[in-house]
């Protein structure tokens, strides 16, 4: 008797879409990096929909820019993608 083994393989592939945006009171702050005025989120507001460790590593590698005082820089978050795209919505 002759058992025969069968083997499947499945790939899933998954995209997300988030959409950052502020309101309109948001604090606009001087990004060095982007050289440029931008919308500027507390850290809070960015742990929101990333986790603490990942935000840490971003701001430690220079993926996501400070901007004055202690503020993240808009544009930076909008270029960062982590495990292929944020997946919240602020």
């Amino acid at each position: 008797m002759t058992i025969r083994i069968r083997r499947r393989e499945i790939h899933i592939e998954t995209h997300e879409l988030t959409i950052i945006s502020g309101l309109s009171d948001q604090p606009k702050a001087n990004c060095s990096r982007c050289n440029d005025i931008v919308t500027a989120f507390t850290f809070e507001e960015v742990s929101a929909f990333l986790p603490h460790a990942d935000l840490k590593t971003s701001l430690e590698h220079d993926d996501l820019h400070m901007a004055a005082g202690s503020l993240i820089c808009g544009n930076s978050l909008s270029r960062k993608k982590i495990s292929g795209e944020i997946g919240s919505k602020l």
